[in-house]
């Protein structure tokens, strides 16, 4: 039977040991006061932004989302590559409807048909845009410094329901398409989306 010697285990050397402790001394500050960066404008009240960023922004994406049906039923906007597509249900052909640099996405329509309403996302803000259905004019724009989401028309078309952060925290907002007035619609604590 072989005799091993019961040596105590001392761990890494001492060059290997004081290089971790150099490497911790080096990244300590950085590791200390690295903190994530929003890229929106941030939501007062909302503790976790990196959550609305992550989850209820649009969505860039290689395929159709976002789906709405026109009124008739004879159409169907959605989302793709970032822009907006209207698709003719009869023949099945879609065409695009936007053609920016920015991404847009969450289309509406009116309640005639003729107008859609999306949001158009430039990686750094959000706002909202009105089109016309068929030659993609884009007939209004509301821009604020903050967060603007999920456009909703009134059943007559006259009011555009949006959630917005002007206020400070998301808040429902309705927007008098003849007027341009802004009126908002909640104003409790938390985030009020999709009217």
């Amino acid at each position: 039977m072989k005799r091993g010697t019961n040596r105590a285990r001392s761990g890494p050397p001492a060059a290997a040991r004081l290089g971790v402790i150099a490497l911790a001394a080096a990244l300590g500050p950085a590791a200390v006061s690295a903190q994530w960066t929003n890229r929106y404008p941030r939501v007062e009240g909302y503790g976790h932004q990196i959550y609305l960023e992550g989850y209820e922004m649009p969505t860039l994406t290689s395929g159709p989302i976002d789906p709405a049906a026109s009124p008739d039923g004879t159409r169907l906007a959605f989302a793709s590559h970032g822009w907006i597509w209207v698709m003719d249900l009869v023949d099945g052909r879609a065409r695009r409807l936007t053609s920016g640099g920015a991404m847009d996405a969450r289309p509406a329509w009116s309640p005639d048909g003729s107008r859609i309403a999306f949001v158009r996302d430039d990686t750094r803000d959000t706002w909202i845009v009105v089109a016309d259905a068929g030659t993609g004019a884009e007939l209004l724009s509301e821009n604020t410094p903050a967060i603007e989401l999920d456009p909703a028309f009134s059943p007559d078309g006259g009011r555009l329901y949006f959630a917005s952060a002007s206020a400070g925290t998301i808040d429902l907002w309705a927007l008098e398409l003849a007027s341009g007035e802004r009126t908002p619609i909640t104003d409790v604590a938390g985030i009020e989306l999709k009217p």
